[in-house]
């Protein structure tokens, strides 16, 4: 365990999450737009990521656009289809359109959770290593302000910090 005090320490939290290769949970009250972008992008890369939050930012909120082109395919093969009078362009059309609008329809890359009330705990968990700390996911809370980060390496207490956070996520 290491504990750190004073204005930048919130750079730890940010080099394990630009660094992350499998998880992030995130368990913050505020996330400004240039965390959750990276969030995103984490996630598309493939990064599994779980945020707790009071209230998403929109970036957080995308979907996988990826299969966006395989939409326009099925809709320019359907109208091909139309134009020339033929039915196997128009059968492929509409299962190409099926499945596209059922890609795109999937949730957003992140799990995002609000849970009732205020969430004010501000707890990151990064490839099996947590951080607590008093600095939310924003410009100031990781770079300006005077913040403490307590990191956590112990497998079993990492495993019970990350439990705890996912149980704010459920219902009830």
């Amino acid at each position: 365990m290491d504990i750190h005090v004073g204005r930048g320490v919130g750079l730890i939290i940010e080099r394990a999450i630009l660094s992350a290769e499998r998880r992030i949970v995130v368990c913050s009250p505020w996330i400004s737009e240039k965390y959750a972008e990276i969030l995103s992008r984490k996630a598309r890369e493939g990064v599994e990521v779980h945020v707790v939050t009071s209230e998403a930012p929109a970036p957080l909120l995308r979907r996988d656009l990826r299969w966006l082109p395989l939409l326009f395919l099925s809709i320019a093969l359907a109208a091909l289809s139309i134009y020339t009078s033929q039915s196997l362009p128009l059968l492929l059309s509409a299962g190409l359109l099926t499945l596209s609008l059922l890609l795109l329809a999937r949730r957003p890359v992140v799990d995002i959770h609000v849970p009732p009330g205020f969430v004010h705990a501000k707890i990151y968990v990064v490839d099996g290593v947590a951080y607590l700390s008093s600095a939310n996911l924003t410009e100031s809370g990781m770079h300006g302000n005077v913040e403490f980060v307590v990191v956590v390496d112990d497998p079993r207490e990492v495993e019970r910090i990350e439990r705890a956070v996912l149980s704010l996520a459920q219902p009830g």
